[in-house]
């Protein structure tokens, strides 16, 4: 499908022009990438899509927001985080709790995977313990609302946002790391992608 080979084609760009510092590329890049997955879910019934339209709705100024030359950091985390609400939205009308029983051994995975996080990160955050924490009990949330639904996609889109984020603090706050922009745009890009793909299957 053209429309997914562009998104790619321009998340290898974007990738290039963060690891290069090309500011320019980086503002023609990015505000593309949820757009071209956007235009994938079009012809898609409303009641099917809508909590995943949202949630890209709100990756995107999430994406732009923090693409700026601005300290929008808090107003982008905010907006990611209306957007993986719409995204447990979705995936808790995908969960069929009479054939998949909730597991407990999900929720004891992304509990500690949390708890070591937010551990490794709390003596740096400063101001921003409160909101990081919320956010890591959000996407944690999401996580463990894609694993029980048993769609592969779900669950790989669910592990990259979160490997995604934990990659961006950790280079924010804790201990810059070598090609963080390939590290954080590849793993978002394929959550973005596995998400929207799978919620057109």
């Amino acid at each position: 499908m053209i429309r997914t080979f562009l998104f790619f084609v321009f998340l290898v760009l974007n990738i290039v022009s963060v690891e290069w510092g090309f500011e320019l590329g980086i503002y023609l890049t990015k505000p593309l990438l949820i757009p071209l997955l956007a235009w994938t879910l079009v012809g898609f019934k409303w009641d099917r899509v809508r909590w995943i339209c949202l949630g890209l709705l709100f990756s995107w100024i999430g994406d732009i927001l923090l693409m700026l030359p601005i300290d929008g950091f808090v107003v982008g985390l905010i907006s990611f985080l209306i957007a993986h609400h719409y995204y447990i939205r979705h995936f808790f009308g995908q969960w069929n709790a009479k054939e998949v029983p909730f597991r407990p051994v999900y929720l004891l995975g992304v509990t500690v995977y949390l708890i070591v996080l937010i551990g490794v990160l709390f003596p740096v955050l400063g101001d921003m313990k409160i909101p990081v924490i919320v956010y890591g009990l959000v996407i944690s949330t999401m996580l463990l609302f894609a694993l029980h639904t048993e769609h592969r996609g779900y669950q790989l889109g669910a592990l990259f946002f979160v490997l995604s984020d934990s990659l961006l603090a950790i280079n924010k706050f804790h201990t810059p790391l070598p090609l963080a922009g390939l590290l954080v745009m590849s793993t978002y890009g394929l959550a973005q992608y596995y998400i929207v793909k799978t919620s057109r299957t």
